[in-house]
């Protein structure tokens, strides 16, 4: 809406604010072409001009409708403000009622009775849903700082709100997935480096903090901290266990340190996570055994046997139930090439009614079946920005079934729906194959075709004949030379390679306008 607006002062973001809500929605367009001189600008009386002149005619806030009462009708800001409540509870006889009241008093202040009657209707068709004008632009100025912040300053912007929902896990994702889009990239916790929360490494870094942790107490991690600025970094996992005994024997315990272990906070000193959890529950005793000494405790050394570490799935796993978010990359990031070329919405960005396309690691199936005896399966799953149901019913299912399983990453293409259960987003499905399958079928090779202002006249309706003529499964890209903008065409636009065809595209374009590579 914004974009379609185009604000000029912080009185449109206050107006779009205020209007951006169920019910107000309706007279978004009407504001927008009035704005932009495309529909004239009425009142229902020019004497109204002084108080909806700003909002080109359109009742958008509260105090307007207290403003036209006072101003027509005489109303003293009691009264005015017992018809703005009678408006938003939509109460009928009271409304009736006053009605009347703003009749007389509009009769008395020398307006007509069918004047009186239309204003009274327009504050009641367009003030069903009125905002409160302080609130609208008490939210625009601080969304507008917000805003500026996060386009000049976005590392310190993300520290600071990461830091806010830093124990609200989809709030997390959402943010971490949003600071990658802004180049911000967000460290694990590490036990030399992280602080209490969220923390700026550099003007490109920020630090996860502890206290995102599950499991961990805010006492425990004020032991940490202060022991590691007292004497320095901790250089191995038998040191901290040991400088932590001694500041405080109360945290040698594997359940309080089960979760840092298991998001890899120890990575820098350990970096076997399996083995170090192993391991833990013997180099606790025998700090216990030691008494303190470090040179007694490397002499009861345990021996450490080679273990493989954790599968990627198994950190993911143990990332989210501790963290609630995925630190050691997510299963659909090794997609990227899938996902630029078949234009995948990142699940974070889905809106109702619309198809798309995304990448699905799944996390949980729920087979049922349904009155006509037919399978059919709810599947939850996520991808690195957010988690979504998906929807698959008994035809659709009854084809792909074999492919779905927990830990599998799914191409899936549906339509967008509210879902009528839980009012959330969700995703029917029409169709599905596994990510890897996909991505195998795209040729590795990409067409770029460049586009003089020549050709862009005379040779676009040739050339797109010839590319139907000859579709295959190698992405093209489209450079125009007199704009420099660059296109990744739709797959109904991929082509082949053939040899003919190739000398077809240098014709018409030129010969070194077409690159195959």
């Amino acid at each position: 809406m914004l974009r379609k607006l185009g604000p000029e002062s912080i009185e449109d973001i206050a107006a779009v604010n205020a209007l951006y809500r169920p019910g107000p929605m309706q007279n978004i367009d009407t504001f927008i072409k009035r704005k932009k001189g495309q529909e004239r600008v009425s009142y229902p009386d020019d004497s109204l001009i002084p108080i909806l002149q700003n909002t080109y005619g359109i009742i958008v806030y509260q105090e307007q409708i207290m403003q036209v009462a006072s101003k027509m009708a005489g109303f003293s800001l009691g009264q005015a403000d017992i018809l703005r409540r009678a408006i938003s509870k939509k109460k009928k006889d009271v409304l009736d009622e006053e009605r009347r009241h703003f009749v007389q008093g509009a009769l008395a202040n020398h307006y007509d009775e069918k004047t009186a009657n239309l204003v009274y209707d327009y504050i009641e068709r367009f003030a069903n849903y009125g905002f409160n004008r302080s609130h609208a632009f008490a939210y625009s100025f601080i969304g507008f700082q917000m805003a500026y912040l996060k386009v000049h300053y976005p590392a310190p912007f993300f520290a600071s709100i990461l830091h806010s929902v830093r124990n609200t896990a989809s709030k997390m994702k959402e943010y971490l997935n949003e600071a990658a889009r802004y180049g911000v990239e967000v460290l694990p916790p590490s036990i030399n480096t992280s602080g209490f929360s969220f923390q700026l490494q550099n003007e490109k870094q920020i630090r996860f903090g502890f206290s995102s942790i599950k499991g961990i107490r805010r006492d425990m991690i004020q032991d940490i901290l202060a022991e590691r600025k007292e004497h320095g970094n901790f250089t191995s996992m038998d040191q901290f266990l040991l400088r932590l005994n001694q500041r405080n024997s109360k945290w040698l315990k594997l359940d309080y340190l089960l979760p840092l272990l298991s998001i890899g906070v120890f990575d820098v000193i350990a970096p076997n996570r399996k083995q170090a959890l192993i391991q833990l529950e013997g180099k606790i005793q025998n700090i216990t055994y030691s008494g303190g000494s470090l040179d007694l405790l490397e002499t009861m050394a345990l021996k450490e046997e080679a273990v493989a570490d954790y599968k990627l799935e198994e950190k993911l796993a143990l990332e989210e139930e501790y963290l609630g978010v995925y630190l050691s990359g997510h299963p659909v990031e090794q997609f990227q090439k899938l996902h630029q070329l078949k234009q995948i919405t990142d699940i974070a960005d889905l809106v109702p009614n619309e198809r798309v396309r995304i990448l699905l690691y799944v996390r949980k199936i729920r087979e049922i079946r349904t009155k006509k005896g037919e399978q059919m399966a709810f599947v939850e799953g996520t991808d690195a920005s957010k988690e979504v149901s998906v929807t698959i019913f008994p035809i659709v299912y009854r084809q792909v079934r074999s492919l779905i399983e927990e830990n599998a990453v799914l191409y899936i293409e549906g339509k967008v729906e509210v879902s009528r259960y839980n009012g959330e987003i969700q995703l029917i499905a029409d169709k599905i194959d596994l990510a890897e399958n996909v991505q195998n079928k795209i040729a590795p090779q990409t067409c770029y075709l460049k586009i003089s202002a020549a050709a862009e006249t005379s040779h676009l309706q040739a050339l797109s004949k010839e590319m139907k003529q000859h579709h295959g499964n190698i992405p093209v890209v489209m450079f125009y030379e007199s704009s420099g903008k660059k296109v990744l065409l739709a797959e109904e636009n991929w082509v082949t390679d053939e040899p003919d065809f190739v000398t077809q595209l240098k014709a018409l374009l030129g010969n070194g306008n077409v690159i195959f590579k």
